[in-house]
Formats: structure tokens, C-alpha cells, sequence
């Protein structure tokens, strides 16, 4: 009986909650925004487009356009140091980070190489080898990417500034586990980070040059136009989709991307309001799909206008 050790006091909660801290209902927030494509595409003159928007991210990418831009970050540290610099000014609405891969070097060498410690020509080549390799290295990177995501979120999202994360773009072959491979377009970096960055924002944008047909006799030829498209949902060609109720498709600009952003929102919140109108019968059938809709304006218009016509 000696040898038994008495339990552990339990540990008390600093925070205190009580029912009146429980909301409900949807809130008008802060966008993020997670872009790719192939280059010269103009995500940047995209990003650009938003409110008060201020840049991290190498000059070259960016020197054509008239833009506020941060101190380039050789270290991790760096860059966390920045993100407080972005904090204390209140006339940045936006924080655009293009390309956001180019960070990864900086990720990699605050894994292999150390605290303050900038990339090397090895880098890349410990960051396989880390921990016995196994994609040990990539793990412990990604734990860096949610130390990042949740300094964006505390000191920038929460506090009302949109979040823009700008990437480029690389094809690579898909290899579908039910046999069949085609070429994907997807983003320039591990695929770990790259998955929890995506995860983490709203929208997941995919921006490419029209490409067209064009019949020739037998011969079917692609054609390009001068226009740029916003794709919104996944492809078997690409990975998107959205949390704001948006079309498919959309020119590429910042001006018409928050235009349908705010109309899908609206009829997002149309079809709350209707569904607390119709009969408990007609919810219970109707909140589902719904749900499903929420990345798909034409599914969501359809859901409204049926709402209405019950509550007729």
C-alpha cells in the first residue's frame, strides 16, 4: 500500500462558461482565401484587388503593381515577427502572403537546421532525411504550418482582416486507386502543408486562361482567349471549392468574386430565414440538402425558390 501514488489534483479551468456564452446564428466574418495557378496568371493583381491589402512575399513577383509590401523574411522567426508588425496597423484589412510556398524553404530550415537558421543548399535534402526520413521531416513541419494558421487566425482573421494565400501551381499525375491516371493540376508544395492550409480556409480557388475548342475538319484544337476564370468547385482536373455559396466559374477579379460572395451569402441567408417558416415535415427534408448545397449557387437558388413556394 505504500507504493501507491495518490491521484493527481485535477486541474481547474482558468476560463468560466455559462449558457449565455452559447451563440447561434450565421456571422458576417473576414474572408480566407486560398488561390493557385500556373504563373503570370495574376493571382497577384487578383489579391491586390482586396481592401487595404498588404503583401509578404518576394518583390519580384509583385514589382508591377503599386502595393504596400512587407520586409522579406529569411528566418521562421522572421516571418512570426512580421505577422506582429501587420497587427499594429489597423489600415491593413487585408494580409495577402504570395506565394505562400515560397515560405516553405523557411519552414524546412527552422526543422533541420534550427532556430533563426535561414535556408541552405541542403536544406531540402536534410528535410527528407529528418528523423530517419519516412516523411518524418514533413511531419514536423506541419506542426509549424498550424503555429502559422493559428497566429493568422488569432491576431488577423478574429480580429476582422481577410486572409489571402497565394501558390503556385504544378501538373502532376493522378493516380486513382480504382486504376485510372490523368494529369492534375495542384499545389507547388508537400502536399501535408499544402492539404492543412487548404483545409483551414473558406475558399480553395483555382485560376487558369480560358482554354476553348475550336473545330478544324477532323481535328478539334484548344484555343486561348485573353480571359482569366476563377474556378470554385473541384475538378477531376483541379482541387477548389467554396464555403460562400458561389458559381462555378467566375471572371478573374477581386471585384467580381466578393460581388458573388455577398450574393451568396445573401441567399444563404435567405434560405435560413425560409426554412424557419416552413412546416417541421418540410425542414426536416430540406435542411440536408441544404447543407450539401452550401458550395453551389444554382443548388441553393433551387432550394430558395422551393422554400418559398412552400411557405406560399
Amino acid at each position: 500500500m505504500a507504493n501507491i501514488k495518490p491521484m493527481p489534483a485535477p486541474v481547474v479551468p482558468v476560463r468560466k462558461f455559462t449558457l449565455a456564452d452559447v451563440k447561434r446564428g450565421r456571422q458576417t466574418v473576414p474572408l480566407r482565401v486560398f488561390g493557385y495557378g500556373a504563373e503570370k496568371v495574376g493571382k497577384s493583381s487578383f489579391a491586390a484587388g482586396a481592401p487595404g491589402a498588404v503583401f509578404l512575399g518576394p518583390d519580384s513577383g509583385t514589382a508591377h503593381l503599386d502595393i504596400e509590401r512587407l520586409p522579406n523574411p529569411e528566418t521562421w522567426e522572421e516571418v512570426l515577427e512580421i505577422l506582429s508588425l501587420v497587427e499594429s496597423n489597423p489600415a491593413w484589412k487585408t494580409l495577402v502572403i504570395d506565394p505562400v510556398n515560397w515560405l516553405e524553404d523557411l519552414v524546412w530550415a527552422r526543422v533541420v537546421e534550427g532556430p533563426n537558421k535561414p535556408p541552405t543548399s541542403e536544406t531540402r535534402d536534410k528535410i527528407e532525411k529528418h528523423g530517419g526520413g519516412y516523411g518524418k521531416g514533413h511531419t514536423a513541419a506541419v506542426s509549424l504550418w498550424r503555429t502559422f494558421t493559428r497566429e493568422l487566425e488569432a491576431k488577423h482573421y478574429a480580429k476582422g482582416r481577410n486572409i489571402i494565400l497565394m501558390a503556385h501551381a504544378q501538373k502532376k499525375v493522378f493516380n486513382d486507386p480504382i486504376g485510372a491516371s490523368w494529369d492534375r493540376y495542384e499545389v507547388k508544395m508537400h502536399q501535408q502543408s499544402a492539404g492543412l492550409l487548404k483545409e483551414w480556409c473558406d475558399d480553395v480557388l483555382f485560376f487558369r486562361h480560358e482554354i476553348l475548342a475550336k473545330q478544324e475538319g477532323a481535328k478539334t484544337l484548344a484555343v486561348s482567349t485573353d480571359e482569366r476564370i476563377i474556378h470554385t468547385v473541384w475538378s477531376k482536373s483541379w482541387d477548389a471549392g467554396n464555403r460562400s455559396g458561389l458559381p462555378a466559374e467566375l471572371p478573374m477579379s477581386w471585384e467580381a468574386y466578393w460581388g458573388a460572395v455577398e450574393l451568396g451569402r445573401a441567399l444563404i441567408a435567405e434560405c435560413e430565414t425560409l426554412l424557419k417558416k416552413v412546416d417541421a415535415e418540410t425542414r426536416k427534408r430540406a435542411e440536408p440538402a441544404f447543407k450539401q448545397a452550401m458550395n453551389n449557387i444554382e443548388k441553393l437558388t433551387a432550394i430558395r425558390d422551393a422554400l418559398k413556394e412552400k411557405v406560399k
